[in-house]
């Protein structure tokens, strides 16, 4: 999911635990994968920690903005 954060090496696995220790809020997590995922996500107030973890976990997909 994370592919620009590595170099360009393709997505950074990472387990639930070092995710949790990483992102404590909501508003983290959706910062993380809006910016630096480049995830397109619904505004921040519409959107649900549960999306966000759909997102995390690959059982959801995103599309990516448009240039």
């Amino acid at each position: 999911m994370v592919e620009g954060m590595n170099g360009g090496q393709g997505p950074i696995k990472m387990n639930a635990k070092a995710f949790a220790a990483k992102f404590k809020s909501k508003k983290e997590c959706w910062n993380f994968l809006a910016i630096e995922a480049n995830a397109f996500l619904p505004p921040y107030g519409n959107c649900t920690i549960y999306h966000m973890k759909e997102l995390v976990a690959g059982r959801k997909k995103s599309k990516l903005p448009v240039d």
